[in-house]
């Protein structure tokens, strides 16, 4: 995982975390607006930065009115918005593979996130 700017995005850091087979990785492309992480299988994972440079997911979740107390909340709205985008970008458009992808490590990575996402039931009621 040699050339990646600390502090730029969690990848290695999730990586290392998950334990991860980085044999796996076939190459990983860093620009701008993404980063790409193709896999020997041919899948590849698709991270949108630009949600983190302009910070539209965290304005969308602004004006989303959560009547939930916070304490009780496991997943912020704004967890699961940035899941929803990475899944819809990785052609999951509906809520179906919610469940079988909340545990997904490619899918944590691209959402930014240690935890186990939002499962089906929980997009649903958001």
């Amino acid at each position: 995982m040699k050339g990646y700017k600390q502090n730029t995005e969690p990848l290695e850091f999730l990586l290392s975390k998950y334990k991860f087979d980085t044999n796996e990785i076939v190459q990983i492309s860093t620009g701008q607006r993404y980063t790409a992480v193709l896999l020997k299988g041919g899948n590849i994972g698709v991270c949108a930065n630009l949600g983190n440079k302009l910070g539209l997911i965290e304005k969308l979740a602004g004006c989303i009115n959560d009547p939930n107390h916070q304490g009780y909340a496991f997943h912020s709205i704004r967890s699961m918005l940035k899941k929803r985008v990475v899944q819809i970008a990785a052609s999951h458009e509906d809520a179906n593979d919610c469940y079988t992808l909340h545990d997904d490590g490619i899918l944590k990575i691209c959402a930014g996130q240690e935890q186990s996402l939002a499962a089906q039931p929980t997009m649903c009621r958001m």
